[in-house]
């Protein structure tokens, strides 16, 4: 439930909208086979902000579709409000024991997604949101 609650700045749909969420610090494009369709390349995109980090997948309709989303700074706002910064505490509290505990990480999977926090000294840095793509 809440990796389908997705964060306000994924809910984009071209590439074009998510450049335009902040600063681009940068952008790299990599092309491999489809593993489906033989000759056929997709395209996957990482385009860099400060404090985000998005990789995903291009459409030939210039639809960018994020895979894995990296969050370093606070200002990139998570639904109820486990942003980096907050203590990590928090986290068990809203979402309940996670599938993997350890003193640096709590990670919880959903059907097809999952959600790490990164916590370093009882708060998160880190936050890893990482949807399915096939």
């Amino acid at each position: 439930e809440f990796m389908g609650d997705r964060p306000s700045f994924l809910k984009k749909q071209s590439l074009q909208e998510f450049r335009g969420l902040a600063k681009l610090q940068g952008e790299k494009v990599e092309k491999v086979p489809n593993r489906h369709v033989a000759g056929e390349l997709l395209e996957y995109r990482q385009i860099q902000f400060n404090g985000l980090k998005l990789y995903g997948h291009m459409e030939s309709s210039q639809e960018f579709s994020p895979i894995v989303v990296t969050v370093t700074t606070p200002n990139w706002k998570i639904p109820h409000g486990l942003d980096v910064g907050t203590p990590a505490g928090r986290v068990e509290t809203l979402l309940g024991p996670p599938m993997v505990k350890t003193e640096t990480l709590l990670e919880y999977q959903g059907t097809s997604d999952i959600v790490k926090f990164h916590v370093s000294r009882g708060v998160i840095r880190r936050i890893e949101l990482i949807y399915y793509h096939d």
